[in-house]
């Protein structure tokens, strides 16, 4: 069963070399590994080239001039991919267990239905390990935090989807899942991991998933404002999580996915919310608030939506004077 990794990058040899000699250590040898370049330097573009010719034959090396972010990115991967599984890995991420993609080709031989394998997987800062598990609620719930490895577990729509979402470093996508829902959202530079995911587990037919690490997550240096996690504030964070939401209520058509959709525009309002009374915009968080009732109601953010919006009405005087 041929399985395509993409490997997206930009202006990283040092990072795209420690990815790809993980990828090529996997035991699963039916694979093609595509390296798609988005518009690094010469320089950079020249390494990338070298890396990716030194990898074999079969590793393909494709250059895009556009600047087009990941979203974009990943999709040019995805045209050229020719593999019936789809799996990713980022650049300056890497595959830390050898037999990731043999375990998931297994399960998929095993069922038809299957449309989607994601595993756990360690995020490392400043190269100390600080989430050993990256879905803990879900480790939880399928009583598996304490287990470092496990055959696989079918999970429902709602176990996908009670928690964070399940990196792409550790998701094998079944290739007509991803083209069936149109790929990655091309309007997104940030956060398109967490919309295709969710859009994939709202399609899919059967999801499993194995707790045993597969990927190792280098969280990025918030200092270096290389990408959109740190080029963005918080601000502009939450507003992105409110443009996913509506995405989300628009393509998904699961109750689960559009429950989750609801929490994440929810707690985006209320955070925005929060940050806006604390700078004493008062008419502002009170709009937030009111708009984060409409997403997520509850009676405890209720008292404080109206909390807010007598705060709002005392300050208007003020505000003329």
């Amino acid at each position: 069963m041929l399985v395509s990794t993409l490997v997206p990058t930009r202006n990283r040899p040092l990072e795209l070399k420690r990815a790809l000699d993980s990828i090529a250590r996997q035991t699963h040898r039916e694979m093609e590994v595509i390296v798609v370049d988005d518009a690094s330097t010469p320089e950079n573009a020249q390494a990338n080239k070298g890396l990716v010719e030194a990898a074999g034959a079969r590793a393909t090396y494709v250059f895009s001039p556009a600047d087009s972010g990941p979203a974009q990115t990943r999709n040019v991967g995805i045209k050229c991919a020719k593999g019936d599984l789809v799996a990713f890995c980022d650049d300056d991420d890497y595959w830390c267990d050898d037999e990731h993609l043999e375990s998931a080709v297994r399960a998929f031989l095993g069922d038809s239905s299957l449309d989607l394998v994601f595993a756990n997987q360690q995020a490392h800062e400043n190269g100390k390990l600080v989430r050993p598990v990256w879905l803990p609620h879900l480790a939880d719930r399928l009583a598996l935090a304490h287990r470092s490895s496990h055959p696989g577990v079918r999970v429902s729509k709602r176990d996908c989807l009670i928690d964070d979402h399940g990196h792409l470093n550790t998701c094998v996508f079944r290739r007509d899942l991803l083209l069936g829902i149109g790929g990655f959202w091309e309007a997104l530079q940030y956060l398109e991991d967490l919309d295709l995911f969710v859009r994939a587990v709202d399609s899919a037919r059967h999801v499993e998933y194995r707790h045993h690490t597969a990927s190792v997550h280098n969280i990025p240096d918030r200092t270096l404002k290389v990408n959109a996690s740190t080029r963005l504030d918080n601000s502009a964070k939450e507003f992105v999580k409110v443009n996913v939401a509506n995405h989300l209520i628009h393509c998904c058509r699961s109750v689960e996915a559009r429950r989750y959709a609801n929490r994440l525009a929810g707690y985006a309002y209320r955070h925005l919310a929060m940050d806006a009374s604390k700078l004493k915009f008062d008419g502002a968080a009170f709009r937030f608030a009111r708009l984060a009732l409409t997403w997520l109601p509850t009676l405890r953010w209720s008292a404080y939506t109206v909390f807010l919006g007598f705060k709002a009405l005392l300050a208007k005087p003020r505000a003329r004077s």
